[in-house]
């Protein structure tokens, strides 16, 4: 269980920080006009949502397991 926490803490942690990067660059390229700007938001945004699917499936796996604590 313990292992779950520490995941789904650093997955929280990775997310908070890529969707910060990713706010960063898109206010830099609005600033500059550079493409490349939004192309890299664009990526730390699409990394940031399969994390997020990936914590949601470590969320459930806590669910359950905490389910068949309680059932022992």
């Amino acid at each position: 269980m313990e292992e779950l926490k520490e995941k789904k803490r650093r997955l929280s942690e990775d997310i908070d920080s890529l969707v910060k990067t990713a706010d960063n660059l898109a206010e830099k390229a609005e600033s500059t006009g550079s493409i490349s700007f939004v192309t890299q938001s664009n990526s730390l945004r699409r990394t940031s949502k399969e994390k997020t699917s990936e914590l949601k499936n470590v969320e459930k796996e806590m669910e359950q397991t905490l389910e068949t604590l309680k059932i022992c």
